[in-house]
């Protein structure tokens, strides 16, 4: 139980990583966009 429970914290903390940097960088492109484009395109989000 110890083995599994510590393997699923692993993976559930890998993909929370890999979901918080997913994230950061679509609001990091959709800032830049937002930034470049001003009233002429806005991202929905």
């Amino acid at each position: 139980t110890e083995p599994a429970t510590v393997g699923e914290i692993a993976q559930n903390t890998y993909l929370s990583r890999e979901r918080c940097q997913l994230i950061l960088t679509q609001l990091v492109m959709a800032g830049l966009a937002d930034y470049q484009f001003g009233c002429y395109r806005r991202l929905p989000q």
